[in-house]
């Protein structure tokens, strides 16, 4: 850019994005870091040794938020646990299962909540609420096995206050569903929605 005379077009995006031109230099600096900026990052150097701002930039799903977006809690939490949970049924099932196992699971289960937290995919529910519990599934599982395996998974949301409890009282609505995937697509997706 240097040395260059520089069209109406360029110089007003330039002015609009705060740059500012130095005659000595013939050249254009990028606009200095505001102290208390919102989302601040430090960028690179310059030689007089001023931190230059980089446009902060957050993503979150398909949408790409600016300094002057607000941000506001998901109105259902979604919940994503991959692979294939114990139902009744089985050596590793609810019927049979170890109290070791079982702590195990629910650790587990809390790890991936809290994981799930820290993304901003669920958030913590005040009040009544509906639970879809979706099954993808190699292979259907009877109705009372499925929903037998929300168990230590509905322990799990009341143990990180996602819900207040697993009662009928919170959890007016326990809508199950079963979904035929491949073996390496099994999962279980569990969306929570306020009433």
């Amino acid at each position: 850019m240097a040395g260059k005379k520089l069209d109406n077009f360029t110089t007003n995006w330039f002015i609009e994005k705060g740059y500012t031109y130095d005659a000595q230099t013939s050249s254009w600096k990028p606009p200095l870091i505001k102290k208390g900026f919102i989302g601040e990052k430090k960028g690179f150097r310059q030689k007089d040794n001023t931190d230059v701002i980089k446009k902060p930039q957050i993503v979150v799903g398909d949408v790409k938020l600016t300094d002057s977006t607000s941000i506001s809690l998901p109105q259902h939490s979604v919940l994503v646990i991959d692979g294939l949970i114990a139902g009744l049924n089985g050596s590793k099932g609810l019927m049979r299962s170890h109290w070791s196992n079982t702590k195990k699971q629910k650790e587990l289960y809390q790890t991936i909540i809290l994981q799930h937290l820290k993304e901003g995919k669920v958030r913590n529910h005040i009040g009544e609420v509906t639970v879809e519990y979706i099954g993808y599934k190699n292979r259907f599982m009877d109705w009372d096995n499925f929903c037998s395996s929300f168990k230590h998974i509905g322990d799990a949301l009341v143990k990180m206050k996602i819900i207040a409890d697993d009662s009928p009282r919170i959890v007016t609505q326990f809508i199950p569903n079963q979904i035929k995937v491949k073996q390496i697509e099994q999962k279980v997706v569990i969306i929570i929605k306020d009433k």
